[in-house]
């Protein structure tokens, strides 16, 4: 599904049909959709065992992901991405393996596990939630991104509760039910 929805994002780019390119924009998360790709494929590629013709598939999902997001968000945001897809495939090399021995290491790598252990809820609540508690309390330019704070915390927050409480039940109780 993955390929097929980058194959329609790209060849979008070479058709000038304005129809086409505002459906595309607005229920395929043309801007955002390679970025959520490539979170997945990282973690489909280094959690599951499979055939060596997927694994190429994956790089090759992986590389349009990237020429995508090149083409489209410019190169300082798309070196970002590079960095940040670096970091990401360390950070799961590191916590797939389980404690590292270090403890420095495990250190570093805590928040990042607890962050994709909640990666889910967080991102059905962080725009809408962080949005509504920043129109409430205003964006001030004297406190500039310190306002941030409070929608970062009570995201990240309502995430976990979300988590804890009805994702892990819910997993608990299907689980059992195999």
């Amino acid at each position: 599904i993955s390929l097929v929805w980058l194959f329609i994002l790209i060849i979008r780019d070479f058709i000038n049909i304005d129809v086409v390119g505002k459906f595309v924009d607005k229920f395929m998360i043309a801007k955002y959709g390679p970025i959520f790709i490539l979170g997945y494929l990282v973690y489909f590629l280094l959690e599951t065992k499979m055939k060596r013709w997927k694994r190429i598939l994956i790089y090759f999902e992986i590389l349009l992901s990237f020429y995508y997001l090149w083409r489209h968000l410019g190169l300082e945001y798309f070196i970002f991405i590079i960095l940040a897809f670096a970091f990401l495939i360390v950070t799961v090399c590191l916590s797939s393996k389980g404690q590292t021995g270090n403890k420095i290491v495990n250190k570093i790598i805590h928040p990042f596990t607890f962050i994709a252990g909640i990666s889910y809820p967080l991102y059905l609540v962080h725009q809408n939630i962080g949005y509504a508690i920043i129109k409430t309390i205003g964006y001030d330019q004297a406190f500039g991104e310190f306002v941030l704070i409070i929608p970062i915390v009570v995201s990240i927050l309502l995430a976990y509760s979300i988590n804890r409480w009805i994702e892990k039940p819910i997993n608990s109780y299907f689980n059992k039910k195999r």
